[in-house]
């Protein structure tokens, strides 16, 4: 085996720090004796060496057979500085010690390796570049992740730390992608895979009115960690993906990005009607859900209780007559469109008979549809429709 002078140097440097560990006497001895060297110094190792063994079987012996007494005599531990300044000495020493040892085993493993001609075998390589990495002192990158605790565990511990709740979920799919990615073949969607299935399953573990945090939580990892693309590369304001704050956050189910800031915004400009102010197709079920119960939506609800409120109270026949000038509209096809301004007409002289409230309904209840002929969604208001 050949040992590197840097090595005994070192070793006589630890010497120096710990003159009576008996582990580096005897890496000593081997590292000069790997070299068909002898150190002057030899035979008063090896005096000490067998002196620590005598006193050591010496004080194992007195301890076996006064073990009563000795008890009897034993002295309360004493905290102290001196003693907390001890233990990190001593932390330090075994640290290097730890090195040190793995410096031999790669120096011993790369020799078999040679002689053995298994320079070639995968398990030889990742134990010489793990080797590598603790004798360097990068011990994280010698050992791999643990895997991530069990859905129920984590699962306990967020509904018990709600107010961390957004914290603990990014760290939870943190943990995921640390763990996946350990796999050398693992790409960027197989490991979303994973965080997918992971969401489900806490979907499931946890309170339904979570969900929202679950779903931002995943989003702020996929931004992070798996680059994803989104349809919009900003927000309606100009502002980069990457500098929306994590606070603000939310992707809706197509795949648009938003800061929340600027959709409540945007949608109480709008009356409150839930369609996507990019590509004005309604938002999903749940995607109103969590808008509404993010902390920068919940100044829709008001808006989106006013809207509901003006369904109320409308009698049968303005129902009538509104399905009734619908119809007229739709059937006019004449090149002066007469049918449908007669009817027009008729509808706003009866909305003037119409008690205030029954007006406001009809003025300010914004009903999203879609135009048939070109396809393009409006929310207009009926009496918005009608006065054009």
């Amino acid at each position: 085996m050949s040992t590197e002078p840097s090595i005994i140097d070192l070793l006589y440097d630890m010497l120096d720090q710990q003159p009576g560990n008996v582990y580096i006497l005897e890496r000593i001895i081997e590292a000069w004796e790997s070299k068909n060297e002898k150190d002057p110094d030899n035979a008063v190792a090896l005096l000490c060496l067998q002196a620590g063994r005598d006193a050591i079987r010496a004080a194992s012996s007195s301890s076996s057979s006064n073990g009563v007494q000795r008890r009897k005599q034993a002295q309360p531990r004493k905290t102290s500085t001196t003693a907390s300044t001890g233990r990190n000495s001593d932390l330090l020493g075994d640290y290097k010690q730890l090195m040190l040892e793995a410096e031999y085993l790669k120096h011993e493993l790369s020799g078999i390796m040679q002689l053995s001609g298994l320079q070639s075998v995968e398990e030889c390589q990742e134990a010489m570049t793990n080797l590598g990495h603790i004798s360097r002192g990068e011990i994280s990158k010698a050992i791999h992740s643990l895997q991530p605790v069990s859905v129920r565990e984590s699962a306990r511990n967020i509904a018990a730390n709600r107010d961390k709740a957004q914290e603990l979920l990014v760290q939870d799919f943190e943990a995921v992608i640390a763990w996946a990615s350990q796999e050398t073949s693992a790409s960027l969607e197989s490991i979303r895979d994973r965080l997918v299935k992971r969401k489900t399953l806490l979907d499931a573990a946890l309170p339904e009115n979570m969900a929202r945090y679950i779903a931002d939580a995943l989003a702020l990892v996929e931004r992070k960690h798996l680059k994803k693309k989104y349809v919009n590369s900003e927000t309606m304001l100009g502002d980069k993906v990457e500098e929306i704050p994590a606070e603000n956050f939310f992707v809706s189910e197509d795949n648009y990005v938003w800061d929340m800031d600027e959709l409540a915004q945007a949608l109480a400009v709008n009356d409150g009607v839930m369609r996507n102010p990019l590509s004005k197709e309604m938002f999903t079920e749940a995607d109103i859900r969590n808008i509404l119960s993010h902390r920068l939506g919940v100044r829709l609800k008001p808006i989106q209780l006013a809207q509901s409120q003006l369904k109320q109270g409308v009698r049968a026949e303005t129902i009538r007559r509104v399905e009734t000038l619908g119809s007229i509209l739709l059937a006019d096809q004449t090149e002066n469109a007469a049918p449908s301004r007669s009817a027009t007409d008729e509808f706003l002289a009866y909305m003037a008979t119409l008690p205030e409230s029954e007006q406001n309904t009809i003025n300010s209840l914004k009903i999203p549809a879609r135009d048939k002929l070109n396809g393009q969604p409006y929310d207009y208001t009926i009496g918005q429709y009608a006065a054009r």
